[in-house]
Parts: C-alpha cells; sequence; structure tokens
C-alpha cells in the first residue's frame, strides 16, 4: 500500500470500468460539498499574468513585415544598416524617453 494519502474530495475509483472515457476521467459522482457544486467559478489571474496574456494576443495578431525583416537582414549582412543619422535618432529618441517628453 502506497504511503501517500488521498486528496481532498474522498475520490473512491469506481468499480465499473464502463465509467471510465476514453480520455483517462471518470463519470464519477461528486460529493455535495466538492467546489464543483458551487453557482459559479471564479479565477483571479496576477497582473504579470494578465501582462502575458495580453502580450501573447499582441504578438499573434501583429502581422509579420517578412519584406521589411529581409531588407534590414540585407542592409546588415552588407554593413550599410548603420548610419550616423539613425545613431543620432535613437539616441535622441531614448534621451527624450528618460526625460520624458
Amino acid at each position: 500500500m502506497s504511503g501517500i494519502a488521498p486528496l481532498g474530495g474522498g475520490f473512491i475509483p469506481p468499480s465499473d470500468l464502463n465509467q471510465y472515457r476514453s480520455n483517462g476521467s471518470v463519470d464519477a459522482p461528486r460529493r455535495l460539498d466538492s467546489p464543483a457544486d458551487r453557482d459559479e467559478d471564479t479565477i483571479e489571474l496576477s497582473p504579470t499574468a494578465r501582462r502575458l496574456a495580453l502580450l501573447d494576443r499582441v504578438m499573434h495578431d501583429l502581422p509579420v513585415r517578412e519584406d521589411l525583416i529581409s531588407r534590414v537582414r540585407a542592409e546588415i549582412a552588407s554593413g550599410r544598416y548603420e548610419s550616423s543619422e539613425k545613431i543620432d535618432r535613437v539616441i535622441d529618441e531614448v534621451w527624450e524617453d528618460l526625460q520624458g517628453v
């Protein structure tokens, strides 16, 4: 006999194997005091989980601009991507972000 105590809910495996579904779950009677008998279920997500869910939705909804990706990769490979104008623009944008402009 196992030294592991059963989890709450008092589940007893069915003696009739016909109660088992094809996915391995069981059609067994529930206890009346089980959480599944409540009128409504709720779920609480942490702020991090909400942000991850939003990020996942955004990432899957954004179109991928393959033409832009190919062009930038070619410019990087040829050494034409970095220019003093681009670097200056990035520095200005970062500075504005830091200043809260």
